[in-house]
């Protein structure tokens, strides 16, 4: 959302726009959730990061509303972008609020994984079940 809002400054006749860079308030809570212990912290830490990025959700939403009237090939791709992430971005807070702070399980299928590949899939770890038995065939029997 930062990188959207510092080209929409970048825009050639675009208006003065004001808004907060919360990149530093959600790395630093980003990696307090990594290194925290206890649920009830964790679960503060995520409320606030979430908050941010609704936060600056908010504010590229207002800044898009802004700059509607403005005409260009840059201004174009600009809003393009802004229409496709704004609902990826509302889909993974969303997906934030119900796994963390609802404590529901989100479905694998509801999940997006990836703000820059949408189409990525969950890779499940664990053992690969083979469709036949070659349990009986391995080791090879030795002739003698």
């Amino acid at each position: 959302m930062t990188r959207l809002l510092c080209r929409a400054e970048a825009l050639a006749e675009a208006p003065a726009v004001r808004w907060r860079d919360r990149r530093r308030l959600a790395k630093k809570r980003a990696r307090a959730i990594e290194y925290s212990r206890g649920h009830d912290k964790k679960r503060q830490l995520y409320r606030e990061l979430i908050a941010a990025a609704r936060a600056s959700r908010a504010e590229l939403q207002a800044v898009a509303a802004g700059l509607v009237e403005i005409a260009g090939t840059a201004a174009e791709r600009w809003r393009a972008e802004v229409d496709h992430y704004l609902p990826l971005i509302a889909r993974i807070i969303a997906q934030s609020q119900r796994r963390v702070l609802d404590g529901e399980a989100v479905p694998a299928d509801e999940k997006l994984v990836s703000l820059f590949e949408p189409h990525a899939d969950i890779i499940v770890k664990g053992v690969v079940r083979c469709s036949t038995d070659t349990s009986s065939t391995w080791p090879p029997a030795r002739a003698g």
